[in-house]
């Protein structure tokens, strides 16, 4: 197995064991109320140690292949896998806007709505980049 696809599953596997931990007792508790600063951040700092401890576990055991060059199929599947997760992060976004402007939360529905706003800008403004660097 390719350390890309070995590192993609560490990501998976650490980022889905914490959201579980994270998000269990929000669900039992029937609310997204719940949850802390506190919490956020343990388990941002749950999945760094996870992520780190995995992929210097496969360095050790397979330096080969930790040191090795993406080939374009990584970087398609990379770029597949990115798309895939800009669909579903901005359909989260849309979402949180629609709550927050029922709610009444005109905070929060600014900073979604600028942070779509935002990311559309700099994936237009990147593309522009690249074009003009290839002309």
């Amino acid at each position: 197995m390719a350390f890309k696809q070995v590192s993609s599953w560490i990501v998976f596997i650490a980022m889905t064991w914490v959201a579980v931990g994270y998000f269990t007792p929000l669900f039992k508790a029937r609310s997204l109320d719940g949850g802390a600063t506190e919490a956020i951040f343990g388990a941002m700092i749950m999945f760094v140690v996870i992520v780190v401890i995995g992929h210097v576990a496969v360095a050790i055991f397979a330096p080969k292949s930790a040191d090795g060059e993406a080939d374009e199929r990584d970087k398609r599947i990379a770029l597949y896998g990115e798309r895939a997760g800009s669909y579903a992060l901005g359909m989260v976004v849309l979402t949180g806007l629609a709550v927050a402007l029922i709610d009444g939360d005109t905070r929060m529905a600014n900073l979604l709505f600028l942070g779509l706003v935002g990311s559309e800008i700099v994936k237009n403004g990147w593309q522009l980049a690249l074009y003009r660097r290839d002309s």
